[in-house]
């Protein structure tokens, strides 16, 4: 029961603020999972990546 509440709380924030959350089957193969994960952090990452070099003067 409590499993239960707390994925009904996250579908709740998914529903909300779709922009903010994200949902994975972790019941996906491993490889498959991880591909999904890395699609979805891609942008942040390029993000983070500019401020870096925007931080130590390469860019």
């Amino acid at each position: 029961a409590y499993h239960r509440r707390v994925a009904e709380g996250y579908r709740k924030l998914i529903a909300q603020e779709p922009e903010r959350w994200r949902s994975f089957d972790a019941r996906l193969p491993i490889e498959a999972l991880s591909e999904q994960i890395a699609r979805e952090l891609e942008p942040w990452t390029e993000h983070i990546q500019v401020i870096a070099a925007a931080s130590s003067g390469t860019e």
